[in-house]
């Protein structure tokens, strides 16, 4: 389907379908990691035939969305590409569990901060 907008906006476990209105169910698949949008640039850019303007679109390889186009950023920590990233993931979950098991219930919770509020479209998110 081509109707004017972006050819890079698809559901997140399916590139070539997506939502033909703003929703946090279309990720663009021109990044890496692919990601929600930001609901405001899809109803400005990305369905519309202003995607040829989009910083995204514009680039010639994958990397991570612009902070400003995430839907959520608030809840994402900075990305690294490809395999660094899921190096740096394995590693987290392994000192995390070695973490886990050696606090106690009451020392766990202890100095954590609270994530902060969800941004518009973001209250069912992560």
């Amino acid at each position: 389907m081509n109707d004017g907008g972006c050819p890079f906006p698809g559901l997140q476990g399916d590139p070539n379908t997506r939502l033909a209105f703003a929703s946090d169910g279309n990720h663009c698949h021109h990044a890496d990691p692919v990601e929600p949008v930001a609901l405001e640039h899809q109803n400005q850019t990305c369905l519309s035939g202003d995607h040829v303007r989009c910083p995204v679109y514009l680039r010639a390889g994958l990397a991570s969305l612009p902070p400003e186009l995430v839907l959520c950023p608030e809840r994402h920590a900075p990305r690294m590409p490809g395999r660094a990233r899921l190096a740096a993931g394995a590693v987290t979950a392994m000192m995390t569990t070695g973490i886990g098991m050696a606090t106690t219930g009451a020392e766990a919770g202890a100095g954590a901060e609270p994530l902060p509020p969800p941004g518009p479209g973001c209250a069912d998110r992560e």
